[in-house]
């Protein structure tokens, strides 16, 4: 038993003796510099790509708020031809269901209908308009 240990010891000897282990040598100044540079490439690399980010996201901001601006607008501009829309409608309910010809045939001064009628033609021109617009806003 003795002379087996005794082998083992000399066969690990041996084999320490004719397989060194490399020792990592310290690493030059030249080799620090050059480690230090790329490290410091690096660092400005990705400086500079955060700065883009920063202009892009500016960019995407300023692009949101004019698109919320906008949008806003819109909606504001939809619920001023809903009211407008619902005063037409009102109007038209109260007014009941006599045609303008027929309130001509009935009215008791004709020449007056006919100088208001001129008049209801205009608004009745606005008030297409107004629907005209609301139907191409509520459809946006």
């Amino acid at each position: 038993m003795r002379n087996l240990g005794r082998a083992i010891f000399s066969i690990a000897v041996a084999v320490s003796v004719l397989f060194p282990i490399p020792a990592k040598a310290a690493p030059s100044l030249l080799e620090v510099q050059a480690k230090v540079q790329d490290l410091q490439d690096q660092a400005t690399t990705a400086a500079e790509g955060a700065q883009e980010a920063k202009v892009e996201l500016a960019k995407l901001q300023k692009t949101l708020a004019t698109v919320q601006q906008q949008a806003s607008q819109q909606g504001q501009s939809v619920d001023s031809l809903h009211k407008t829309i619902g005063a037409i409608a009102a109007q038209q309910y109260k007014s009941g269901p006599l045609s303008q010809s027929l309130e001509l045939l009935f009215s008791s001064d004709p020449s007056l209908y006919l100088s208001t009628a001129g008049s209801l033609e205009t608004v009745t021109r606005k008030k297409t308009l107004d629907l005209k617009k609301f139907t191409v806003a509520t459809q946006r």
